[in-house]
């Protein structure tokens, strides 16, 4: 998980204030590389939920991501959010980390 997360925290779009920006509404996205995102479950319309039948519970996220094809993985909220703090942290964005509330 840790290259997928990395590779989805490093993409030009979103910026690392546009993460921080999204994770705190909830909304996902798709990166500028086309293949990495997050979707969480109020992104889903009512055609997603019905036609497509995709169902994403409450309190997790699906990530999009590229590995010679594409894949999707569903994790906690919560946990994308420690990754995302971890990264952010790491990277010297100690003030935006810190606007992340985690369990």
């Amino acid at each position: 998980m840790k290259e997928i997360y990395n590779d989805l925290f490093s993409q030009s779009f979103p910026s690392k204030e546009q993460l921080v920006e999204f994770a705190l509404k909830r909304h996902g996205f798709c990166s500028d590389n086309g293949y990495s995102g997050v979707t969480y479950p109020e992104d889903l319309d009512e055609y997603d939920r019905i036609i497509e039948s995709q169902y994403i519970p409450d309190g997790m996220v699906n990530i999009n991501y590229w590995d010679g094809s594409y894949k999707e993985v569903m994790v906690s909220e919560n946990d994308y959010l420690i990754a995302l703090k971890i990264f952010l942290t790491l990277n010297g964005n100690e003030n935006l980390a810190s606007i992340l509330i985690t369990e």
